[in-house]
């Protein structure tokens, strides 16, 4: 059983290279040791996943005080800029891009608050890697996927 996390944590940041280091992965915001090592020489600012998940919807009620429910996640691949502030390469990000598309393939589980439940992923809405409004340089690039499961 996989998580939508586990599932990026085990990807390359240069899924072509095995010698890449794995992706650092975030749920909501990056934290300071994230931020240290994103920057460091070891990361060499390679590009890093941020998880958000939305609010929750109950789809319909079922029989037993259970309810099928939905939620969308949205996997944000940001991609710095190098050291001397240029634009990295597109390549980089739009082949992990790809990659993360690939996540229904293999994602089973889904934390729900405490609770770890089963579900189904399905993509939602892709969006190309685009220039990132907030860092000069920097790219992103998002899947937003969909989540099914019973509680």
């Amino acid at each position: 059983m996989t998580t939508l996390k586990d599932f990026l944590s085990q990807l390359h940041t240069d899924p072509l290279d095995e010698t890449s280091p794995t992706l650092i992965v975030a749920v909501g915001d990056t934290t300071d040791k994230q931020d240290a090592l994103i920057t460091g020489a070891w990361y060499g600012r390679a590009p890093y996943a941020v998880i958000e998940s939305l609010p929750a919807n109950v789809e319909r009620s079922l029989a037993g005080g259970h309810a099928f429910m939905r939620q969308l996640v949205d996997v944000t691949l940001v991609h710095s800029p190098t050291a001397t502030n240029e634009k990295p390469a597109l390549d980089a990000i739009l082949t992990l891009w790809h990659y993360v598309r690939a996540a229904p393939l293999y994602v089973t589980e889904h934390r729900h608050g405490e609770e770890m439940v089963t579900g189904s992923l399905t993509r939602e809405v892709l969006v190309a890697p685009f220039d990132d409004p907030e860092r000069p340089n920097g790219l992103l690039a998002t899947v937003r996927f969909r989540i099914k499961f019973t509680i």
